[in-house]
């Protein structure tokens, strides 16, 4: 019996939706998996040829994307997908991890809860190590900060969970959506 050929890949990212306000547009944010055959220009793949298709089947306010980000691939039998067959773009953090320790890089991946800053700090330690040095040292500061900051006020994990439950739909107007 083969084995299953190719990749499902996870991708979340915002959208525009109609508002129940004239003249302005909702941002909401969807989460999608989609099945690609190798890993070759994935997220153009996706982009410009998936997207406009696949989020419509499961948000019918969707009108288009505003932005997208690969969190997760898999191999079609269900492993994990190499790091091989990734770029750090499309990596995700188990696999961020796998390759920081194979390249012997001084990321520290608790610095960078986001992962999108994870993997653009990734590239900045391969190709500006000095640069990096930097960022990742504001970043260790800023967390030390939120974290001093938590302790002395603890009702503000409490508004954060509401703000981002708040933030599941922004609502912009049509111009501020153009320039986005």
């Amino acid at each position: 019996m083969s084995k299953v050929k190719g990749f499902k890949v996870t991708v979340e990212g915002t959208y525009y939706a109609p508002s129940a306000v004239i003249g302005k547009k909702a941002i909401k944010p969807y989460n999608i998996t989609v099945v690609l055959p190798d890993m070759k220009c994935a997220l153009s793949v996706i982009k410009n040829k998936l997207l406009n298709k696949v989020i419509p089947k499961t948000y019918p306010d969707y009108t288009s994307f505003r932005t997208h980000s690969i969190i997760d691939v898999v191999n079609l039998d269900g492993s994990e997908a190499s790091i091989a067959d990734l770029t750090v773009r499309e990596m995700n953090r188990p696999q961020i991890a796998e390759y920081i320790a194979n390249k012997r890089l001084s990321v520290d991946i608790d610095a960078f809860p986001e992962l999108d800053d994870l993997r653009d700090s990734v590239r900045l330690a391969e190709t500006d190590p000095e640069a990096f040095k930097v960022r990742q040292d504001e970043a260790k500061k800023d967390i030390e900060l939120n974290a001093s900051l938590e302790d002395l006020n603890p009702d503000l994990n409490k508004n954060a969970e509401e703000k981002t439950a708040a933030k599941a739909e922004t609502v912009l107007d049509d111009t501020e959506a153009d320039q986005l």
